[in-house]
């Protein structure tokens, strides 16, 4: 049975509501104070992102807005799941100057993958909210462990973020979306070894190394 079309309303809505997403993304982005939980955090994160190598960052889903304000100016790829929710951030991604790569665990996973791991080859840092798309909450899944060891890059980096003032939805995630003039504290993880010959037993410990579980 062929999928049906999106009416003519979401049509409008994939391509209107992206770019005002970008232009307040980036109204907020200017006014949030930010800094690192330890003096080098900020410059640990500066490092892993505009290296010269490829890199694989993680973070939560309920706060990967936040992460807008340090993968600025990047070549940062995120995986974007394929649902109509993803076409938006996808869209809106692109009009703040990113990279993206359609696919999720639930949905052509294989192909999202080898997206990922083809950019990370290309020593573009790559962004993996490592609970989507759907969860469960705060449990990590198996693909950026496997892209680090699939591209070669051969190690995850743990990304974290606290928050001071923030509008939670009533999603899965309980997204949190940073206010103007919000406090923002970043701390980055020590890179996990993912070697190239990996088996499923040493992603596996890869993916819990640094509570990657509820």
């Amino acid at each position: 049975m062929a999928r049906k079309r999106p009416g003519l309303g979401f049509q409008v809505l994939f391509w209107a509501l992206p770019p005002l997403l970008a232009v307040v993304a980036t109204l907020f982005r200017l006014t949030w104070r930010v800094r690192g939980l330890r003096p080098d955090d900020l410059e640990r994160g500066r490092r892993w992102l505009r290296g010269p190598d490829g890199r694989v960052l993680c973070c939560w889903h309920q706060r990967h807005l936040a992460f807008l304000r340090p993968i600025r100016g990047t070549a940062t790829t995120t995986l974007v799941s394929l649902s109509p929710d993803g076409e938006i951030i996808a869209r809106t991604l692109h009009w703040l100057g990113h990279r993206t790569v359609r696919g999720s665990s639930s949905r052509r996973a294989a192909e999202g993958l080898r997206g990922m791991t083809e950019a990370a080859r290309a020593g573009r840092p790559l962004a993996f909210m490592v609970d989507g798309p759907k969860g469960p909450l705060f449990v990590a899944k198996l693909g950026p462990v496997a892209a680090a060891r699939d591209s070669g890059v051969g190690a995850v980096v743990p990304a974290a973020c606290a928050i001071s003032r923030s509008l939670r939805l009533k999603s899965w995630d309980r997204l949190q979306i940073p206010l103007p003039f919000a406090k923002i504290v970043y701390a980055y993880g020590d890179p996990i070894p993912v070697p190239t010959d990996a088996d499923r037993a040493r992603l596996e410990a890869a993916r819990t190394a640094w509570g990657f579980t509820a």
